[in-house]
């Protein structure tokens, strides 16, 4: 795609700048927020040279702190605890992190279960998508990112084919749609994505349209290309990659084609776990918990796929992964190896290369670069 060709170019055209001594002194360390499911937040750097991960620090007291997300500005960061809220921390000069904010994610504090969050491209709205309960939620955002009151519950309703997993609603992932105006919930239980328009002003959402999925896959992550044409949402209990086509005038996703995440002779089951586009729009990367792998796939101009590789992550149920800003590595959790990992990628063809760097984490869920600043 053009922007990889873009990323590429930029690279390339002076030698010295992409030097590691260049690199590493222009750009700086890359800070990386990791939520997990044990004591708190923690935070480390990854060196744009080389890949290398430092020692890890608790950033933040918290338990189970589970998935992240950044304001806009770098300054605030927000986590939701696995139980009834969303927690907003103010990020200091040091990396560590003062809670600075909370809010219910549901009416009377009820646990509701919120596994996912996430914010809205002007930083005007946080979403969070709660599995337990099988709702969704949204909150308003001052101009300097502070957490405002619960905008929006909205309870899903209904079931699909499973007769264990899927008796009920399971939202797990609040995505927001390129462009801002609208905001995507993956629903494990239904097999549906939902697709809410979220006001710009007070953050409430408004349920747009939806898009059913394979019965029996169980929608978990979804995620965008750069320009905005496609997204790629992860089927956890499928073990496949549906590739969709996203309208953002009309604000609908249609289904484009399914692909495998597994090896076609591996018998030992699995789910899928995190998806994520790389910044250059022609990769995109799936995690498999059980097979203990990445699958990567190649994004044609049409938004179809091709395979790539499947590697291995070299850790125990990679369960949260993320690429830095400028797409040159890969961070992978590995939960129940409490370790973090991370690759380099090779921005032509999108495959991975171990760094051999490898930090202890407990329980590692969600890996968060930012942008230097």
């Amino acid at each position: 795609m053009l922007a990889t060709a873009l990323l590429l170019a930029a690279m390339s055209a002076d030698p010295a700048a992409n030097s590691p001594a260049t690199a590493s002194n222009a750009a700086g360390s890359i800070p990386v927020y990791l939520g997990t499911g044990a004591d708190g937040i923690y935070w480390t750097t990854l060196d744009p040279a080389t890949g290398a991960l430092s020692e890890p620090t608790r950033a933040a007291a918290i338990e189970r702190p589970g998935f992240l997300a950044a304001h806009p500005s770098g300054r605030k960061l927000y986590a939701v605890t696995e139980g009834t809220s969303v927690t907003e921390f103010t990020v200091e000069g040091d990396g560590s992190l003062t809670e600075t904010g909370e809010a219910s994610v549901a009416p009377g504090g009820a646990n509701a279960g919120p596994c996912h969050v996430d914010v809205m491209p002007g930083g005007g709205a946080v979403i969070a998508a709660n599995y337990g309960g099988g709702s969704v939620s949204s909150f308003s955002l001052s101009a300097d990112g502070s957490l405002g009151e619960r905008a929006s519950f909205v309870q899903h309703e209904g079931s699909s084919v499973d007769p264990k997993r899927q008796t009920a609603p399971h939202a797990h992932c609040s995505t927001p749609a390129p462009g801002g105006r609208f905001a995507v919930f993956a629903d494990l239980g239904l097999d549906k994505l939902f697709v809410y328009e979220v006001d710009a002003e007070t953050g409430a959402l408004s349920e747009h349209s939806v898009a059913d999925t394979p019965p029996g896959g169980g929608p978990r992550h979804i995620a965008f290309t750069p320009d905005g044409r496609f997204a790629y949402c992860c089927l956890e209990m499928g073990n496949e990659l549906l590739a969709l086509k996203w309208d953002g005038e009309a604000g609908t996703l249609t289904p484009i084609e399914t692909k495998p995440t597994l090896p076609e002779d591996w018998t030992g089951g699995g789910t899928t776990a995190e998806v994520r586009v790389h910044p250059g729009g022609s990769f995109v990367y799936v995690t498999n918990r059980g097979h203990n792998s990445i699958a990567v796939y190649g994004i044609a101009d049409d938004g179809t796929l091709t395979p790539v590789e499947i590697a291995p992550a070299t850790v125990e149920i990679p369960r949260g992964m993320n690429l830095t800003p400028d797409g040159r590595f890969l961070i992978a959790c590995g939960q129940n190896t409490d370790d973090v990992v991370s690759f380099s990628v090779d921005l032509k063809t999108g495959r991975l290369t171990p760094t051999g760097s490898r930090v202890s984490v407990p329980k590692p869920i969600d890996a968060l670069p930012l942008p230097t600043r």
